[in-house]
């Protein structure tokens, strides 16, 4: 994923390489999280599912920065800093 290609929410600006693939891309009005399908087995199924229903059909590898990105967000540690944070935000998250 570069600047210029699409995503499921727009043409990438910006785009954050957390690394194994894993990237953080933003929008003129939104964005999310990328998971490359290799590594989607460390999320459990509800998460995954939950976050394709957001992904306007782009599949369970995109996760909407407003109510799914805190999946990978916790599982694979992208905000080091804010770990305790990160664990308060996930633990409210519903996933439905």
């Amino acid at each position: 994923m570069k600047k210029g290609q699409e995503s499921p929410w727009g043409q990438i600006q910006e785009v954050v390489d957390h690394g194994q693939g894993i990237l953080t891309v933003y929008t003129a009005s939104h964005g999310g999280v990328y998971v490359p399908p290799e590594l989607l087995q460390r999320i459990p199924t509800a998460e995954r599912n939950f976050a394709a229903r957001w992904s306007h059909g782009w599949g369970e590898c995109w996760f909407e920065e407003d109510c799914a990105a805190i999946s990978p967000t916790f599982h694979f540690n992208l905000m080091p800093d804010k770990t305790d944070k990160v664990k308060v935000w996930y633990e409210q998250q519903k996933w439905e």
